[in-house]
């Protein structure tokens, strides 16, 4: 998870700086001209091209499925909360699955722990 807001944030400042840039070469290109001109471009376009290469480089990482988000050895919990049939049902798929812990607590909540 933080190399994943480590990613964004880097993007999100890169981002910053080409729409300052874009809004500078706009306000001396096409205008407004002057300095009211000027800081408007320049903060507009910045927070537009923060948000929006934040965004993009988000997605793209939430996208990508080239590795698993939990891995095989790995520790996982899963709560589960159904009637007293359905939880012993699902227990015994688990189980069967090759779950390492399942426990049941109360009538209707059934607990795992897998390293699978």
């Amino acid at each position: 998870m933080m190399r994943f807001a480590v990613i964004v944030a880097a993007w999100s400042i890169a981002g910053t700086a080409a729409g300052a840039a874009f809004g500078a070469g706009l306000s001396y290109t096409v205008g407004p001209h002057g300095t009211e001109g000027l800081i408007l471009l320049v903060v507009t376009w910045a927070l537009f091209a923060h948000v929006l290469i934040g965004l993009l480089a988000g997605y793209v990482l939430l996208a990508d499925r080239s590795s698993a988000e939990i891995t095989p050895g790995t520790a996982a919990t899963l709560r589960v909360q159904a009637d007293e049939s359905a939880a012993r049902g699902i227990a015994e798929r688990l189980r069967a699955d090759g779950a390492t812990d399942v426990s049941a607590r109360g009538e209707t909540t059934i607990e795992l722990a897998s390293g699978q």
